[in-house]
């Protein structure tokens, strides 16, 4: 099944993807960045970690939103998270079975895809 769901996933181009998929997730993003950029203005635990985060340094491969800052994917993904979750306000599970852009879109960070995301925006 997992190697079923794999090929299905390779397989799917963008423009096989139904319009209103496309629609809600390009919806997510930008509440995911909106939520962040909240928690990095107002998060008061974050503000520590990134500063934490900044001086661990290591390979510059992923950003901080709002910030700038390059650090390793890992550690960006740990950063934009806890902004996304900072002030409580992203896209939660109330109305979802599956788990808040918040813990999931901070891993597809890397500089390597962030191309990706700029061009997937522009569709």
């Amino acid at each position: 099944m997992v190697r079923a769901f794999a090929r299905f996933i390779v397989g799917t181009e963008f423009q096989d993807l139904p319009k209103n998929v496309v629609y809600q997730c390009k919806r997510s993003i930008l509440d995911f960045c909106s939520v962040v950029l909240a928690g990095y203005r107002k998060g008061a635990i974050t503000r520590p970690l990134i500063k934490y985060l900044r001086e661990v340094g290591g390979k510059q491969e992923a950003s901080i939103i709002g910030d700038g800052s390059r650090i390793p994917c890992g550690n960006a993904a740990l950063a934009n998270a806890a902004m996304g979750h900072a002030l409580d306000l992203d896209d939660g599970t109330h109305t979802r079975t599956s788990a808040s852009l918040s813990s999931q879109l901070p891993s597809l960070w890397p500089r390597k895809r962030e191309q990706a995301l700029k061009t997937f925006s522009q569709q």
